[in-house]
């Protein structure tokens, strides 16, 4: 999956969790470890109830702008027309009149 994000992209691991992305080294250990203290935080508030995973480590893409995110999951999720919405150029989100898949918006029936 490396190879197919881009050269610019590196694989960090830590005890717990695994990261894929661009990010400096430095960004890159400090997010495993923000992600290792939410875990740990996790399991001591829900203690009996949540545990350690048993299936392996957690593993976070980030990526590096919208486009690289949608056209990642555009693999695994069927867009069809009633889900995408137009946007406008002075919307603040900066898309400028594209389709854009919007999951958290139910479509209009």
């Amino acid at each position: 999956m490396r190879g197919a994000l881009g050269p610019k992209f590196r694989l960090h691991e830590s005890s717990n969790a695994m990261l894929l992305s661009s990010l400096e080294a430095n960004v890159a250990r400090a997010t495993l470890e923000y992600m290792g203290r939410t875990l740990q935080r996790v399991i001591k508030l829900l203690d009996g109830i949540a545990r350690m995973p048993s299936m392996g480590k957690d593993l976070l893409l980030v990526f590096d702008d919208d486009e690289a995110y949608y056209r990642y999951v555009s693999f695994y999720v069927c867009v069809r027309q009633s889900h995408l919405e137009r946007r406008s150029r002075d919307e603040e989100d900066g898309v400028h009149q594209r389709n854009r898949w919007t999951p958290w918006k139910r479509p209009s029936v």
